[in-house]
């Protein structure tokens, strides 16, 4: 009996030595307070006095699962190179690189705690943290690859966020964001990352790059500015639609955002980086306000599904960059503003479904790159001219290559068929081919002289009609289209260039 009880007692010590609590007078002691049952120890609450030194021993515990530093006061320590390349530690900051590595899941920070420091955290195997009102700065990767982080809130009293701060932390799916600025880094790679709440007035570089599972983003009216690659390769399906005070979009800002469909850029935007949205091939919707200037080299790239011109290049616009519009494959019709001064290479390469260019606007010929509409038969795509700037279109290198229409007899000529009724006309190869959005009548070509050279009418009630011109030298032609309106019979007079 004396010896079952014994063995009772061994066990019972054997299993509340697991769980272990100490109150330390002076820094430096918990080691020695552990003694040689430090390795079997899976949770350990300190209360008193600890620094740098204590720390890095207690990562080192092997079977340690909980750490609770709730009433526990960090001093400072110095002379004792622990972490990377440190020697010295401030009083209540949990040092650089301290716990990185450690195995336990939870801990719980002291209460008088000001900063985080840079690594501290990092590759540790916690699942949530409670940040304290009294911490105000968390350092530099102080969250990185923590990979079983599932949650995480950044109180609003907390003033300096480091870049990289979860970098890499793959089971992070909820974020609140109580401070002022997202650092550069922030989340990426947070593969699962589903929600974010905060307002925030600026979004750093790659804050959210690669964030595949955040669908939604709460942008409102705080932000003013986006970094490079803030959301490059993240799931949004919409963006941007609240942020009536945002200016910037830096390089790249939406790139690869393969699920993006709905992009509302606010007025007072000014400027649009470089690739902001390049290769969105689900993007579908894009206004953009007369306040930017300047669509930035690759900014609509690879846009695919893009089929509206519609607030694409607003009246502000004055340089179109390189491939900015390239590889627009779905867009039929194109509004050049009154101020577009340049087109640079390549700018709308790849349009092949191009059909229309309303240039009626611009008083000046918009300076040209080299290959601006590479990959598009430019004979058979409409270019819709004011009369006072044919000849300066026909002389123009690149846009002599169109089928240059002017209007006539006071008729709006539309390049998207806004005006009713809507008649285009292009040529194609020795071809006039003219279509209407009523019934075509007949149709005749003169020259400038008034001679009738070639006259047609439509079999039945028709939209298209064609008409040779193979035997017509080239020169300036008047075309009369005579359609069936809901007004009546009405005549439209174009003047194209063979």
């Amino acid at each position: 009996m004396k010896h079952l009880f014994l063995a009772i007692l061994l066990i019972t010590l054997g299993a509340t030595a697991q769980a272990t609590d100490i109150t330390t007078s002076a820094a430096g002691s918990v080691e020695a307070a552990l003694g040689s049952g430090a390795a079997s120890v899976t949770s350990l609450a300190i209360t008193g006095p600890v620094n740098a030194a204590d720390l890095h021993f207690i990562a080192s515990l092997p079977a340690l699962t909980t750490l609770d530093l709730s009433k526990a006061r960090i001093e400072e320590h110095r002379n004792s190179r622990l972490a990377t390349n440190h020697s010295d530690y401030k009083a209540d900051q949990l040092p650089p690189y301290i716990l990185a590595g450690a195995g336990f899941s939870t801990i719980v920070l002291p209460a008088g705690l000001t900063e985080i420091a840079d690594g501290a955290l990092m590759s540790t195997s916690i699942t949530t943290l409670s940040i304290p009102a009294s911490v105000k700065r968390i350092g530099n990767g102080a969250l990185a690859d923590c990979r079983k982080l599932t949650q995480l809130t950044i109180p609003a009293t907390v003033t300096e966020t480091g870049t990289h701060l979860c970098d890499g932390a793959t089971s992070l799916a909820r974020v609140s964001i109580g401070t002022d600025a997202v650092a550069a880094y922030a989340f990426r790679g947070c593969t699962a990352l589903t929600s974010v709440e905060g307002s925030p007035t600026t979004i750093g570089d790659y804050a959210f790059a690669g964030c595949t599972s955040l669908k939604s983003y709460p942008f409102g009216p705080s932000l003013t500015h986006l970094g490079t690659g803030a959301f490059y390769g993240s799931g949004l399906t919409a963006a941007l639609g609240s942020c009536r005070n945002l200016k910037s979009i830096g390089d790249y800002a939406f790139a690869h955002c393969t699920a993006l469909a709905s992009v509302n850029l606010p007025e007072g935007v000014t400027d649009v980086g470089e690739g902001a949205f390049f290769d969105d091939n689900a993007l579908t919707s894009l206004s953009i306000p007369s306040s930017v200037t300047t669509l930035g080299d690759f900014s609509l790239k690879g846009t695919s599904k893009l089929d509206s011109s519609e607030g694409l290049l607003s009246d502000g616009v004055t340089t179109v960059g390189r491939y900015a519009m390239a590889g627009m494959e779905s867009l039929t019709n194109v509004r050049i503003p009154a101020g577009l001064t340049a087109l640079d290479d390549y700018a709308m390469a790849g349009m092949t479904a191009l059909e229309s260019i309303d240039a009626r606007r611009p008083r000046e010929v918009p300076e040209t790159g080299a290959d601006v509409w590479r990959g598009i038969d430019q004979s058979k795509v409409t270019l819709y001219v004011d009369p006072s700037m044919e000849n300066s279109f026909l002389a123009a290198d690149q846009w002599s290559e169109f089928a240059i229409v002017t209007s006539g007899m006071g008729q709006d000529v539309t390049a998207d068929g806004v005006d009713t009724p809507d008649v285009r006309l292009a040529i194609a190869g020795s071809t006039l081919e003219i279509t209407s959005s009523v019934p075509v009548v007949s149709a005749a070509v003169y020259d400038t002289a008034g001679h009738l050279l070639v006259a047609a009418s439509p079999q039945a009630s028709a939209c298209e009609l064609s008409l040779p011109l193979d035997r017509i030298a080239p020169q300036v032609l008047l075309v009369n289209v005579s359609v069936a309106a809901s007004s009546g019979a009405s005549t439209i007079t174009f003047k194209i260039a063979k």
